[in-house]
């Protein structure tokens, strides 16, 4: 499920309801501070917006090896997505989820197949600040094994961004082909 309603509905019950007051226990027992910001954020309807709206980058710290990009649909009405730990997992009962996400829980299916049960959206802005560029030779065997070069964004094993490079020199190539 979207963590970001169940956090907005969580902090919009107040601090005076049991939800309200057990969130505030919790928030107590991690500091000060946490306490302050959680009454903070539900004693004032604009904050929560924030919150909810910046989630998935909070979360982004504690699970950057689980973002995952939507790959498309499933079936019973699902998505499927490709965790940047290099394993998919489905995301049932939504088809209309983001583009990327931060997956905070998963299970595995009687299939063997990875489930996505808890997650944030987040935007593709706020990967690209955490993403890594490099470079890469590389082969293409239907073409001969023609060897090629290109500038790839990463974030774990999610490709962001792509881009073609000159031919790498002739010592590279014979490295390429070598392996």
């Amino acid at each position: 499920a979207d963590l970001a309603p169940r956090v907005r509905d969580l902090l919009q019950a107040g601090p005076n309801t049991a939800m309200g007051k057990n969130t505030l226990q919790y928030a107590a027992r991690i500091s000060t501070e946490a306490k302050a910001a959680t009454l903070n954020a539900m004693n004032n309807p604009h904050t929560i917006s924030k919150v909810t709206d910046s989630l998935g980058e909070v979360l982004l710290a504690g699970f950057a090896d689980l973002v995952a990009q939507r790959r498309g649909d499933a079936s019973y009405e699902s998505s499927t997505y490709m965790l940047s730990l290099g394993r998919s997992a489905r995301l049932d009962g939504i088809r209309d989820a983001s583009e990327f996400i931060v997956v905070v829980d998963t299970s595995t299916g009687d299939d063997g197949k990875a489930r996505i049960r808890s997650f944030a959206s987040i935007s593709d802005e706020v990967l690209d600040r955490v993403a890594v560029e490099r470079d890469t030779i590389f082969t293409v065997p239907s073409r001969g094994h023609e060897v090629r070069a290109r500038r790839v964004r990463m974030v774990g094993s999610l490709e962001l961004s792509s881009t073609p490079l000159p031919p790498p020199p002739p010592e590279e190539v014979s490295v390429v082909l070598l392996n």
